[in-house]
């Protein structure tokens, strides 16, 4: 599938609810421009998250004002200003809708497939453009269809929630997910009803486990489980804007030894779920207990400390399938000074247990 089509359809997701909004502000359409401020054409996109996030909005508001389709928006909403509203009117305002939506696409390719941003394209997470990285350019040059296929792969990727996508080359697998999501949406997973907390939403390896705990937990894991094991992924992680710096793409091989040794042994799952399990009473134990005597700030420092070592110890699980026992070590005593200080009651055990699993 090209990029263009793969930009079809996500716009496809959204154009829907957009002509209903339009349908309903062309009763009060007095000026032109005052309906086309109305209209945001930024949203055809932002219904996936990541997408939404890699795009240059601002540059692509600018452009669009250009395209011949606004234009010819901005004259036929002129005319029917001033006359009633004709049924063969909103059918040629949605076509003109349409057809800017084809030029915004030709606009974002024509920005991927820039082979002269250096380390830049903001469709590949994890890399900055040569002037916001002076010190770590080397010299890295992408060709066209690279930066296509990058661009593909972010997005066809399906998203875990805001911040992190996942995808395979894999069309089975693409398929399977894609019939895990409700409703009409083929994009988005909601996080709440994967069971990631707001915590582990914020690093895409937490985020992975989570969600691959998740799908072991269905009736109907065996096949999705099963192709996982052979499928590399391609993760995807863009918290936002602002931290430009955290964007990541991640390579993961095979997980066939992860899955077989951590998932499908019902002992070693339950410890990794109860590993999973003290981590989160930390975090709520450390909150109410900092709150009581005016600490907050001081806990969300020491839960930022458990939440990166482990990430790491969800890193080294998925790549390696064995423990990071440095970083099972400093939650440990990060929790054991939180105890201390806050008087707080959580059983550190499960953090012994999974130890002994290390290999």
């Amino acid at each position: 599938m090209s990029v263009r089509n793969c930009l079809r359809e996500i716009i496809n997701e959204s154009i829907g609810e957009l002509h209903s909004k339009i349908e309903k502000e062309l009763g009060n359409v007095k000026e032109a421009k005052d309906f086309l401020k109305k209209i945001k054409f930024n949203d055809l996109f932002k219904v996936h998250p990541l997408l939404g996030k890699s795009i240059d909005f601002g540059n692509l508001a600018r452009n669009i004002k250009k395209f011949e389709p606004y234009k010819k928006l901005e004259e036929k909403l002129k005319e029917v200003s001033e006359r009633k509203i004709r049924p063969e009117d909103i059918n040629e305002i949605r076509k003109l809708i349409e057809d800017l939506a084809e030029d915004a696409i030709d606009w974002l390719i024509r920005q991927w497939s820039d082979t002269k941003a250096g380390l830049r394209p903001i469709h590949a997470p994890g890399s900055v453009s040569r002037d916001e990285a002076r010190n770590l350019y080397f010299g890295e040059k992408y060709t066209k269809e690279m930066l296509e296929d990058l661009a593909k792969k972010l997005c066809r990727s399906i998203a875990l929630g805001n911040n992190v996508g996942i995808y395979s080359e894999d069309e089975e697998f693409m398929r399977e997910l894609k019939q895990l999501i409700p409703g009409f949406s083929s994009i988005r997973l909601d996080p709440k009803e994967l069971g990631i907390s707001k915590y582990e939403a914020r690093h895409p390896y937490a985020t992975l486990l989570s969600f691959i705990l998740w799908l072991s937990s269905r009736d109907s894991s065996d096949s999705i489980l099963n192709i996982l094991k052979t499928s590399p992924l391609v993760l995807f992680f863009v918290p936002s804007r602002e931290e430009r710096e955290k964007w990541k793409t991640i390579g993961l091989p095979r997980l066939d030894f992860f899955v077989n040794y951590w998932i499908l042994n019902d002992k070693n799952r339950e410890k990794l779920e109860d590993l999973r399990k003290l981590i989160k009473d930390f975090i709520n134990n450390a909150r109410t207990g900092a709150k009581r005597k005016g600490e907050t700030k001081k806990a969300e420092n020491m839960i930022e400390l458990v939440m990166k070592y482990y990430e790491s110890i969800c890193q080294k699980l998925l790549e390696h399938g064995n423990l990071d026992l440095y970083s099972v070590r400093r939650i440990i005593e990060i929790a054991t000074e939180a105890i201390a200080i806050w008087d707080l009651k959580i059983n550190l055990k499960p953090l012994g247990s999974i130890a002994l699993n290390s290999t």
